[in-house]
């Protein structure tokens, strides 16, 4: 196999499947092995390593991970990992890092973080972040980042650096606003926003000409603003559970809206653009609302309209 013998007897112990590229092993899978630390071995002995998979054991920390500088994904969800080490940062090829489901803090990453230049992905649901690390905002060529489940309150003004996002996750913290910033984010295609405190949108975010599906639910909007007017992309509008007494109605102009979803609300009326352009949308609702009945009569003409 060309494996080392030490590195062979390993991964018979293990029963480990491996990934061998002309006798070079660049991909290990040693999840679900209940491990309390990666062997010091492979960081020693396999480093052309191009994928690590060390999902579902017991980890608390990858000290020596630095050693690995061909990884280009690793994989750590759902361990027991509050901080990485320094030579994280030597991973100059890394372009995702899965740490979903561990017990990371804002404090757990290092300054050495900032400079994987390379990395794209950071899903990071199911964490202890109560902020986001400053190292964070260095990371420009992100292009997803999901910080879901976690207890952020905050989004610092330095978010709007990372310009090459395109999905974003902040579903279920504790925000309760958005930064001016937000609207630098040209190419953002999907917020999911849902289940935060968000009383308003920052007007900048018409910036966000990219956007195609928004997710507001469960908030404390009480207008959905114009300024998602000019995002002139978007398909989805879900805003839900939130305290709406007012829709702008610029919204009814925008040429792809497929689903707008305003139910359980403070409605008592909307613009006469949006009623007349209801008719041209999959998914409409408006249940729990405190619509005028005048206006209610209107709807019920419309075809489809969800209650």
């Amino acid at each position: 196999m060309g494996l080392d013998e030490e590195l062979a007897k390993l991964v018979e112990e293990l029963e480990l499947d491996v990934d061998e590229d002309e006798d070079e092993l660049t991909e290990l899978d040693m999840s679900e092995k209940e491990l309390t630390e990666v062997p010091a071995l492979i960081f020693d002995k396999c480093t052309d390593l191009e994928g690590l998979f060390l999902e579902n054991n017991q980890l608390t920390k990858v000290d020596g991970i630095g050693k690995l500088v061909k990884l280009t994904e690793l994989y750590l969800r759902k361990n027991k990992v509050s901080a990485l080490p320094e030579d994280i940062g030597q991973l100059k090829e890394l372009d995702t890092i899965y740490l979903e489901d561990n017990e990371m803090t804002e404090a757990g990453f290092p300054a050495s973080f900032g400079s994987l230049s390379a990395l794209k992905g950071l899903p990071l649901h199911r964490n202890k972040l109560t902020a986001l690390p400053a190292c964070l905002y260095t990371l420009t060529s992100l292009e997803e980042l999901y910080i879901d489940d976690n207890a952020v309150t905050e989004i610092p003004e330095d978010f709007g650096k990372l310009v090459n996002l395109r999905q974003l996750g902040l579903a279920r913290n504790k925000i309760t606003s958005l930064p001016k910033s937000f609207g630098q984010l040209i190419k953002l295609e999907i917020l999911h926003a849902e289940g935060n405190e968000l009383e308003k949108l920052p007007k900048s975010m018409g910036g966000c000409l990219a956007l195609k599906r928004v997710y507001l639910q469960e908030n404390k909007l009480v207008k959905l603003h114009a300024c998602l007017g000019r995002c002139q992309e978007i398909q989805v509008i879900n805003v839900e559970n939130n305290k709406l007494s007012g829709v702008a109605k610029r919204i009814a102009a925008l040429p792809k809206l497929k689903h707008l979803l305003l139910a359980q609300n403070c409605l008592a009326a909307l613009p006469k653009e949006i009623v007349s352009s209801a008719s041209n949308l999959r998914r409409f609702t408006l249940a729990g609302n405190q619509l005028e009945t005048t206006m209610i009569a209107e709807l019920e003409k419309l075809e489809e309209i969800e209650e």
